[in-house]
């Protein structure tokens, strides 16, 4: 009978050996990446022991994509805990302030920065142009930018993305593409190798730009749409979701369909 156990026995042994193990490497790595705790202003703070502070940030907004901004702070909060000390947000509509987003206070509105220029700002706001605005009055009050970066995006270290910019989840930014300042690039976007998308454009969730292609400063595209390689889109021009621009397209102007056929024009920024 012991000679017929010995088998069962070994592999009885070896199975709890495996598992002693295992729970020895998750206690192991619980210890090293315990649960970030709550910051001054939210859940994305980070206060724990680390080597260094992490950096003091406000996002400015408060509408849907401001929450978007939030869930990406969060993101790479608990991938990199001294990343992020997220202080709340700012806004300018005087209805937001006082509110709480998903643990965060509205703070105030730009007056709140006042005698405060080591906190970090990205200007969580959809419309190109009112994005640029608000960065110009960041800027005056000499706030640095924060760039934020999704941990489920993916930008080769051979492209270059430029401060102020959110680079959501499911982002693919390939080798030698440029992205300008203040971009946003929403949830499942891809910039191929060797594309510019110049300063405060904005790309909806699911848009494709390919290789070589070109959008110029502010232009804003809907979900879904696809710029084909080497097309050139210009200044503060708009398409229309689920569009495919074939060719090139002029500054100002609004196209929308497949093709993508311009079906209107829009005043300069400003």
């Amino acid at each position: 009978m012991d000679v017929v156990d010995t088998p069962s026995r070994w592999c009885t042994t070896v199975v709890i050996g495996v598992f002693t193990l295992l729970a020895g490497a998750i206690a192991l790595l619980c210890s090293q990446h315990p649960p970030y705790t709550h910051g001054t202003g939210g859940p994305v703070g980070a206060r724990r022991k680390k080597q260094r502070m992490a950096q003091r940030l406000v996002i400015v907004g408060a509408g849907g994509h401001a929450r978007d901004t939030f869930d990406v702070v969060e993101a790479a909060a608990e991938r990199q805990p001294d990343s992020w000390d997220l202080l709340g947000f700012v806004s300018e509509v005087a209805d937001d302030h006082g509110r709480a987003y998903h643990g965060s206070r509205v703070l105030g509105g730009f007056e709140w920065f006042a005698g405060r220029r080591d906190v970090a700002v990205v200007i969580a706001i959809g419309d190109p142009e009112v994005r640029a605005r608000l960065v110009a009055r960041a800027e005056q009050l000499g706030l640095p930018f924060a760039t934020l970066v999704h941990p489920a995006a993916v930008v080769s270290r051979h492209a270059r993305v430029g401060p102020g910019c959110i680079v959501s989840a499911g982002v693919m930014v390939t080798s030698s593409a440029s992205i300008g300042a203040h971009v946003i690039l929403n949830l499942g976007c891809t910039v191929a190798h060797d594309a510019v998308v110049a300063d405060c454009c904005t790309l909806a969730p699911g848009v494709h730009v390919n290789g070589h292609a070109r959008l110029g400063s502010g232009c804003d595209l809907g979900a879904g749409a696809v710029v084909l390689p080497k097309v050139a889109i210009g200044a503060g021009s708009v398409v229309g979701a689920g569009a495919v621009v074939i060719k090139d397209l002029p500054a100002g102007v609004t196209a929308v369909g497949v093709p993508a056929r311009i079906v209107g024009s829009r005043p300069p920024p400003g």
